[in-house]
């Protein structure tokens, strides 16, 4: 009787992965797999991402003299996503003040602090910049979903 209730329980358990397996394909969607290449987009500065839209914002080489100790310099690449609806309507904003972008991305890195600026994440340092940017292209829609820090690397000098 024993064996019956413990094959009657592994059943159920297998059931229920099973039930969970479906739901989350269903909810997640099926994936095209890790070796699917994504396709391009029209414009040089973007790669498609599934629903987003990738853009560099350029390569950075910036002072910050908040450090107390010696100032620091730090170089990184910096890229925003942006969902597909408004891929458009950013590069139209972009393009017409990228310095300006350039500038108050400059702005945060300089002003940030020694824990920002070391922090493995750069979780602070990321959301400034996101409200940063947004407010220089204009913050009336969502633009951004996500800034990416690429190649980040800090100095004492």
């Amino acid at each position: 009787m024993s064996f019956l209730l413990k094959n009657k329980i592994v059943a159920v358990f297998a059931g229920m992965m099973l039930v969970e397996a479906v739901v989350l394909f269903v909810v997640l969607g099926g994936s095209s797999g890790p070796g699917a290449k994504a396709a391009e987009s029209a414009s040089s500065d973007a790669k498609d991402v599934g629903e987003f839209a990738e853009f560099e914002l350029g390569e950075f080489k910036i002072s910050n003299n908040m450090v107390e100790s010696a100032p620091m310099r730090i170089d990184c690449k910096i890229f925003v996503e942006v969902a597909k609806e408004y891929e458009a309507e950013f590069r139209k904003a972009y393009e017409g003040k990228q310095h300006r972008v350039r500038d108050a991305i400059q702005g945060v890195v300089r002003g940030a602090s020694y824990a920002d600026v070391t922090d493995p994440d750069l979780g602070a340092v990321k959301r400034k910049i996101k409200k940063a940017v947004s407010d220089v292209v204009g913050s009336e829609k969502p633009y951004i979903s996500q800034v990416i820090v690429s190649d980040f690397q800090s100095y004492q000098l």
